[in-house]
């Protein structure tokens, strides 16, 4: 229904109206926006806002009726708005039309968001980043990207807000509430949300980064999806042959893709060193996600006087026996290069079962058995000794006690944002185990241990980083505690983390399994992103390129208590060897089947289709992570439905 252009008598005298028109049509807006709010987040950070109340209206154009402050014709050429201005307009108006004309909204609700400090905004998707799983949002955008300067200012008329704002959010109307009512709800949202200090002093202009070798293509595709939205311009260096060599261009932030010999030996860092002296561009910094390149590009960083952290560190940590000797001066780990030597140091060294088995150098689970008798020892280490990449064999203490992962923001030896992650038993964790890999499961944030276990590992495992040379980077530490107040029960059919209530017989402490000098993989930078609205990909590249100011705005969570605003369990799906993949998309096929659990669903990724040659042994098919604000116990309930439902897909041939 139309209305006029008289005031609302449910406005303040001091809001004033706006009505927006196109010279071919009649339909036409009336816009009641109040003066700014500036508000201040719980860490300090300053921003304002301006509410606009819409309604359509029978106005006539060009009409003098005093309590109409302002006319814009969007269509007009003649009307001179900036870029930004005209960004921010064509948003607002395509919002009207979607929600008064299209969802028949009597009124709709929206929030502009100005600076209160001059600058440029740390990333060009710094609200669509932190308003994911916001409920009371309907759409978000920014209307300028980080090469754009922006000023601070206290606007005065409907202009000054569409030439000053940097992004707006739409208010997603409740059935029960009013209007007024939700954009209360979005203000405080927005106080804990864009809590950072997403206004930044100087553009990054050291923003060439390279990057040696890649991982999964959608792994690839998020990376390079947050360099893009942080101005940072990439040089691949690959494999000849790779499918990244001839579609680099598909991304926009990939400048160039240099095809070397990626063996793996002596002279890789020197075949690096001389793609990039043959380049005619500068570069300012160089990473890599893969873990055998990490020595090499360590070289690389060193030689280049780039950021790095110190040779012996990485070369300590990419190898689990040194992790675990060096570090925590576990005597009981045994390094042996095959099943004959095994045997020979069996004779002069009694193991006791149960054991770890898995490669001294490698990635994630792959290759990690739990074995329980000598028969299974010689089965697992015949099998890593058979791999194609030949590397010697750990054979160690299997520790009993819930597995975590720590992951650390350091900057300068400082701890920018810190996280417990709980993981569920692996798959050689369960009772009716029959050998084989230890595959991970579930994943939960955020932790369930008590802050004690959790501040004793933040404290200690600080230490050891440091100790070995590691002052900044995101790191992705996994240890085990032992003693601790809590333990893995199935209870009413659920698996989780609970207190066993018994009398603890030691103080907690924890056993130190690996020191992964990178972000977490895909189910767990996506989850703490979803969790806390950190992003780890950004982090690790900002690091590599020592933007120190951008690493420490965007190492700040959400100020929700604890700082999450979920919780989160990440669900790996695995299959039971390699070959040929007989499934389709697991998450189309979720949705086809379960569109009530998929609510539930934040993120998910099929890493095959269908036909797809596997061989990874056993491989990973799949990823679904959901998220709730109910409870932990109603994540839980949700993965495990979630899993039923999705591991019967998973089918190999």
């Amino acid at each position: 229904m139309s209305t006029t252009t008289k005031k609302d008598s449910s406005f303040p005298t001091h809001v004033r109206s706006t009505i927006i028109a196109e010279s071919h049509s009649s339909v036409r807006y009336i816009c009641h926006w109040d003066a700014s709010t500036v508000l201040t987040s719980g860490l300090g950070n300053t921003f304002r806002t301006v509410n606009v109340y819409i309604r359509e209206t029978n106005a006539a154009v060009g009409a003098t009726d005093s309590s109409v402050d302002e006319l814009i014709m969007n269509d007009r050429k003649d009307h001179v708005l900036s870029k930004q201005a005209r960004i921010a307009l064509d948003y607002l108006v395509s919002s009207i039309r979607r929600l008064l004309l299209v969802d028949f909204v009597a009124e709709a609700g929206l929030k502009f968001i100005l600076p209160c400090s001059n600058g440029y905004v740390v990333r060009s998707d710094f609200l669509r980043k932190r308003m994911v799983g916001c409920e009371v949002a309907e759409s978000f955008l920014e209307f300028v990207d980080t090469e754009c300067y922006v000023r601070a200012i206290n606007p005065t008329t409907f202009t000054d807000v569409l030439d000053h704002a940097v992004g707006a959010v739409v208010t997603r109307q409740a059935a029960k509430e009013n209007l007024r009512s939700d954009m209360k709800r979005l203000q405080e949202e927005l106080v804990a949300r864009i809590s950072f200090p997403w206004i930044i002093s100087s553009r990054l202009t050291h923003n060439r980064l390279v990057v040696v070798g890649s991982r999964h293509q959608l792994v690839m595709a998020a990376w390079f999806e947050s360099a893009y939205q942080l101005g940072i311009q990439i040089t691949l260096i690959g494999p000849h042959g790779h499918f990244l060599q001839h579609n680099w261009a598909l991304y926009p932030a990939v400048e160039q893709y240099l095809a070397i010999n990626m063996k793996v030996d002596d002279d890789l860092s020197s075949r690096i060193i001389k793609a990039l002296a043959d380049n005619d561009r500068p570069f300012h910094g160089i990473t890599t996600f893969k873990d055998p390149y990490l020595v090499p590009v360590a070289k690389v960083a060193g030689e280049l006087n780039l950021t790095t952290a110190p040779l012996e560190a990485v070369s300590t940590c990419i190898d689990k026996h040194l992790t675990r000797t060096v570090v925590q001066n576990a005597s009981g780990a045994l390094r042996v290069p095959s099943l004959v030597d095994l045997k020979d140091r069996m004779g002069k060294t009694p193991l006791k079962y149960p054991l770890i088995v898995k490669p001294c150098a490698g990635y994630g689970s792959e290759g990690v058995f739990k074995v329980t008798s000598d028969a299974e020892l010689f089965k697992a280490v015949t099998t890593l000794e058979s791999a194609p990449e030949k590397v010697d064999i750990l054979v160690d203490t299997y520790i009993d006690g819930p597995e975590i992962d720590a992951n650390f923001v350091l900057y300068d030896g400082e701890i920018l944002f810190y996280e417990l992650v709980d993981g569920l038993p692996c798959t050689a964790e369960y009772e009716n185990f029959t050998g084989g890999n230890f595959l991970e499961t579930d994943q939960m944030w955020p932790s369930n241990h008590p802050v004690r276990e959790s501040n004793l590992l933040r404290k200690e495992l600080h230490a050891i980083l440091l100790q070995l040379g590691f002052r900044t980077g995101v790191l992705h530490v996994e240890a085990r505690i032992q003693n601790s107040a809590m333990h893995y029960t199935v209870e009413h059919g659920l698996q989780d983390l609970r207190p066993h209530n018994k009398p603890l017989e030691a103080d907690p402490s924890y056993v130190l399994m690996e020191i992964n000098q990178r972000p977490p993989g895909h189910g767990g930078f996506s989850s703490t992103r979803q969790t806390y609205g950190i992003d780890y990909m950004a982090l690790y590249s900002l690091c590599a390129l020592g933007a120190k100011e951008r690493v420490q705005a965007l190492s700040q969570p959400f100020a929700y208590t604890g700082g999450a605003q979920c919780w989160t369990d990440s669900i790996f799906l695995n299959a039971d060897k390699a070959g040929i993949y007989n499934g389709g998309d697991i998450p189309a096929q979720l949705q086809t089947l379960r569109p009530d659990l998929m609510a539930y669903v934040c993120f998910s990724a099929c890493y095959y289709k269908y036909g797809d040659v596997v061989l990874d042994d056993p491989p990973r098919i799949a990823l679904v992570i959901v998220s709730s604000k109910v409870s932990r116990q109603h994540v839980r309930e949700v993965a495990q439905q979630v899993r039923v439902v999705a591991q019967s897909l998973v089918k190999m041939r």
